[in-house]
Order: structure tokens, then sequence, then C-alpha cells
């Protein structure tokens, strides 16, 4: 059994807390419930995935998270930083949720 985290609760304590959640995380033993959380800054995350190891990709971090709580923002926000960790480039035409909705608004149409 993982030991639940709540990450809005988490972030809320000082560097050391979210320091030590870290290891638990990386060992896989935490769970984070990301409920209430939109976005977390650059910082927060440095320290939040402190211990993981510089080769996890997307899928193991997706263990340690609880899917269901994690909303569409946040998920992007930690799929770009997971690729910049691990020195992907985004494809340039990649299209975010922002420019889908302003296309849909403006009645453009985007192609790749």
């Amino acid at each position: 059994m993982k030991l639940p985290i709540k990450l809005q609760d988490l972030l809320q304590q000082n560097q050391s807390a979210i320091v030590a959640a870290s290891t638990f995380i990386s060992q896989k033993l935490a769970l984070l419930d990301c409920t209430g959380v939109v976005t977390v800054t650059s910082e927060q995350l440095e320290l939040l995935f402190s211990s993981i190891p510089e080769d996890w990709e997307f899928k193991e971090f997706a263990e340690t998270l609880n899917l269901s709580t994690v909303n569409s923002i946040f998920n992007h926000q930690l799929q770009e930083w997971i690729n910049q960790r691990l020195g992907h480039t985004q494809p340039q035409s990649s299209i975010t949720n922002a420019e889908l909705s302003n296309s849909k608004d403006s009645g453009l149409i985007l192609r790749k």
C-alpha cells in the first residue's frame, strides 16, 4: 500500500518537507493526490521530484500519481517538465489546449 500524499497540502509545507516526500515518491511508496492543484512552480517541481532517478519517463511518474486527480493543465505542465528534464524537444507542431480553444472561438482550423 502506498502512502497517500495530498499535493495541495504538501506544497504549503517548507522545502525540507517537500524534499522528504520526494524520497517516498522516488521509491514508489507514495501516491500523490493532486486534487485542487492546477499548476505548480518549476521550483516546486524540482523539490518535489529531487530524489527521482534521472531516467524516469512519464510512465514512472504516473505510477506515483493518482491520475484521476490530475487536471489537464497540471498534466500538460508535468509532461513538459519531464520532457525538458530528459532533454527531449517538443515538436514544433504541438498544439496547446489554449490554442485549440482560441481556434474554436475564431473559427480557424489548425493544421500540422
